[in-house]
C-alpha cells in the first residue's frame, strides 16, 4: 500500500507520495509559471537531485551550501539568484540546503519548492 496526499495551508503546500518528487516539482513549477529555476543542492546530493530536476529546465545550479548558513554564503546565493533574474528556488538536501533557500527568499520573496531528502 503506497500513501499518497496533498495537504494545503495558508502559505504553503505539501506533496506526499513515494516516487513523485521528479513529478511533483516539474507539477509545482508550472503551478508557479516560474521561467527561471535556481536549484540549491549539496555536492553530495548533485546526482541524485539531478534526477529530481530531470522534467525541469533549471537556470541555475548552486551547490555553495554551508552548515548553518553563513551570511556570506546566504549574501551570494541572493547575489546569484538576482543575476539570474530567479523566479523560484529548489531545495533538494537536508537542513542546510533548505535553510540557505529560506535565507535566499528572506529578501527577495522568492517561492521555495523544498524537496527534503533528510
Amino acid at each position: 500500500m503506497s500513501l499518497t496526499f496533498d495537504h494545503e495551508t495558508l502559505g504553503q503546500r505539501v506533496l506526499f507520495g513515494s516516487g513523485l518528487a521528479a513529478e511533483n516539482l516539474a507539477a509545482e513549477v508550472k503551478r508557479l509559471h516560474a521561467h527561471n529555476v535556481m536549484v540549491v543542492v549539496g555536492e553530495f546530493e548533485l546526482p541524485m537531485a539531478k534526477e529530481v530536476a530531470a522534467n525541469i529546465d533549471v537556470k541555475v545550479w548552486h551547490s555553495n551550501v554551508v552548515m548553518h548558513v553563513p551570511i556570506e554564503t546566504a549574501e551570494e546565493a541572493r547575489q546569484v539568484a538576482t543575476e539570474n533574474d530567479i523566479d523560484v528556488v529548489v531545495s533538494i538536501g537536508g537542513g542546510s540546503t533548505t535553510g540557505l533557500a529560506k535565507a535566499i527568499a528572506m529578501t527577495t520573496a522568492l517561492p521555495i519548492i523544498a524537496v527534503p531528502t533528510t
